[in-house]
């Protein structure tokens, strides 16, 4: 809280091209934040080992130094959620660098983070599947839960079922800012129920198991939502268009499930509901059944302004198409050796490369497996 009674949202924003940045500044709520929480250079960082190492090195010092100053302002610190996309160097590399510090700072603390993931409809980069694969062994390592979202879908969501013509950034934004005030609304309200951040994921499951694909439901107008019941919603948040990726296996199967309800209802109604939908979820034979469905409810803050909507995060078999299409385009690139060379020159080894694709191929069979 600043001196004038408002609130400052404990954040920190990093990045290696100013332009980012500075849209967040000029945005409508840049006012709110202090500069200290603003950290940029105005340096190209397009590869893993340029966010990684040479240049991620320049600022992980000061990085750290403003993440202990707002740890210090809080009085419960539950964890750490890191937004970023893993297709770029600054998401791919420097968030690699950040969790292995975050990890030997604050090693009791949860981590998850909220990834944008790479995919052949809207690449930003040609060496995406580099370093897509080069960071996913460090969030393995040392987060918790990892959500996953993708432009082409969030493009596609906003464009046919919230119609806007031409989508920008800032919409795309919108919507997955909806997912993430759902998956932190335990920390924040008072629910009913227990899911949340930290909790995506049974215990029982092989730690590596934690990819989440959330979907969102309602995405059309509130004027279209009003007169939709909960349980059509709930019933719509596991078609593939509530999904916020692209599905690309049919046969998929749930691992686990979290339900987080926002409405002004009963947990009764909620318990129909699920009963009700249930019977058309596919969970996997191998998964444990303790706590694969899980759910919470909370009453909107502003019942007035707001409409009933339901946010799922699925563990599902879906990851290892998702992953596979990434493996194989770093698979393509690799056997010629393609842009090999950028890498090694900025202080990578070539070793890291069989290294990291040999995780992320029993990590992809990891997944298969379940698929019985």
């Amino acid at each position: 809280m600043d001196s004038s009674g408002g609130y400052i949202p404990r954040s920190l924003f990093v990045d290696f091209e100013t332009a980012t940045i500075e849209c967040v500044k000029s945005g409508h709520s840049g006012g709110r934040y202090d500069p200290n929480q603003f950290i940029s250079r105005n340096t190209p960082v397009s590869l893993y080992c340029r966010g990684y190492n040479t240049i991620g090195s320049t600022i992980i010092d000061e990085c750290m130094s403003q993440i202990s100053r707002l740890v210090e302002e809080c009085t419960s610190l539950e964890g750490f959620v890191i937004s970023h996309a893993l297709g770029g160097g600054t998401g791919s590399g420097f968030t690699a660098l950040l969790l292995q510090k975050l990890s030997a700072q604050y090693p009791k603390k949860l981590k998850s983070n909220f990834a944008v993931w790479p995919t052949k409809g809207s690449p930003t980069s040609i060496v995406e599947p580099y370093n897509c694969i080069l960071a996913a062994p460090a969030i393995m390592e040392h987060t918790t839960s990892t959500l996953l979202a993708a432009n082409d879908a969030l493009f596609d969501r906003c464009r046919e079922y919230i119609h806007i013509p031409n989508p920008s950034f800032r919409d795309m934004n919108g919507l997955t800012a909806q997912v993430l005030s759902s998956v932190t609304a335990s920390s924040r309200f008072e629910c009913k129920g227990s899911t949340g951040l930290f909790e995506l994921k049974p215990a029982a499951l092989d730690p590596n198991l934690h990819f989440i694909l959330p979907s969102y439901c309602p995405l059309n107008t509130a004027a279209e939502t009003n007169s939709t019941s909960l349980q059509d919603i709930t019933n719509e948040v596991f078609e593939p268009q509530s999904c916020l990726i692209k599905k690309t296996v049919r046969s998929s199967k749930l691992l686990s499930c979290s339900l987080v309800f926002k409405a002004e209802t009963t947990t009764e109604e909620v318990s129909s509901c699920i009963t009700a939908v249930q019977p058309k979820l596919h969970f996997s034979g191998s998964s444990p059944t303790q706590n694969r469905l899980r759910h919470c409810l909370y009453s909107p803050p502003f019942p007035a302004n707001s409409s009933p909507s339901v946010c799922a995060f699925e563990n599902s078999t879906e990851f290892a198409g998702l992953l596979g299409q990434v493996n194989h385009g770093f698979d393509l690139m690799l056997a010629k050796r393609a842009w090999v060379h950028w890498y090694v020159g900025e202080g990578m080894e070539e070793g890291e490369f069989s290294e990291a694709r040999e995780t992320m191929a029993q990590l992809e069979s990891l997944y298969e497996s379940f698929c019985s």
